[in-house]
């Protein structure tokens, strides 16, 4: 994150594409939901394979598309608004995205144990 935030006039996001990130993240909660039920990346070394991939994109890409998505969205918000209420829009917008963070992380800790009942081994 720290280095899409010091890279930004290199990286700009589109506005139209702020929210890719968003579905991209959902996409993979909806893909290791899946595989946390029915398993069905059984193979062992195309598992390792597979999860290698995966949480390398996780881990690195993610946080980078994250960082980018952060910024790019605090950037349009900076461009769109008029100065008298620039700052509380941008102060509501980290904000909700530290209260994301928040409600998924709690959410989380209920889905793991949704998850743990559904498995079918």
């Amino acid at each position: 994150m720290f280095l899409m935030r010091c890279s930004f006039p290199v990286f700009k996001l589109p506005r139209q594409l702020v929210i890719a990130p968003a579905i991209m993240q959902f996409l993979l909660l909806v893909m290791f939901s899946f595989e946390a039920i029915y398993q069905f990346i059984n193979i062992f070394w195309l598992m390792i394979f597979i999860y290698y991939i995966l949480y390398s994109y996780i881990f690195f890409i993610e946080g980078l598309i994250g960082g980018l998505t952060n910024v790019s969205a605090l950037y349009w918000i900076s461009k769109m608004s008029d100065q008298s209420n620039r700052e509380f829009r941008m102060g509501i917008s980290t904000l909700f995205g530290t209260s994301g963070v928040l409600i998924s992380s709690v959410a989380g800790m209920w889905y793991e144990q949704l998850l743990k009942s559904l498995r079918r081994v």
